[in-house]
């Protein structure tokens, strides 16, 4: 069981008959039903974190369509369709601007991963997590993918994830 838990039954364990045959008094009546709140308390947390764990394949699977069309337009795979680009916030209602010069021919969006990632707050202990040498390799990833970790032999997903990054080349794993 839990810290809580094991903590909760100190008290109890400190008798030396079992509770069932324990004088009926007020110390040993609040005690049992203090346990009888945490054991409540125990399965309706179990119960939340198996929903929670249903609702996160649920999202990872509906996510993962979503994620290939992404990477096809990110990769110039594909192109978007008119629904796409639409329906994005980024959508100019009006004069659409003019594209980079050095960027006319470029195949998918170049750069895209790097410009997400320079986005975010990619600090460790005040200290930043990338590196100029990391951001020069940045430039030429052209995929990143975040799939769910679990321990060799393991029982399936931990709540942990592992960011699986594709280099330029396609042939390493970041």
């Amino acid at each position: 069981g839990s810290v809580c838990e094991q903590t909760m039954w100190l008290p109890l364990r400190s008798f030396t008959r079992p509770l069932s045959s324990a004088p009926r008094g007020p110390l040993i009546r609040r005690l049992a039903a203090v346990d009888s709140l945490q054991r409540r308390y125990t399965a309706l947390e179990e119960e939340t974190i198996r929903k929670q764990r249903a609702l996160q394949l649920q999202l990872r699977e509906a996510a993962a369509e979503l994620q290939v069309r992404r990477q096809e337009i990110v990769s110039g795979s594909a192109e978007p369709t008119d629904a796409e680009v639409t329906s994005s916030d980024a959508f100019f209602s009006g004069r659409e601007p003019d594209e980079p010069e050095d960027l006319a021919g470029a195949v998918g969006i170049p750069g895209f991963w790097k410009g997400v990632l320079g986005g975010a707050d990619l600090h460790v202990n005040e200290e930043p997590a990338v590196s100029e040498r990391d951001w020069e390799v940045l430039e030429s990833l052209e995929e990143v993918r975040v799939e769910p970790w679990s321990t060799p032999g393991g029982e399936g997903d931990n709540d942990e994830m592992v960011a699986a990054a594709a280099a330029a080349t396609g042939e390493e794993e970041v």
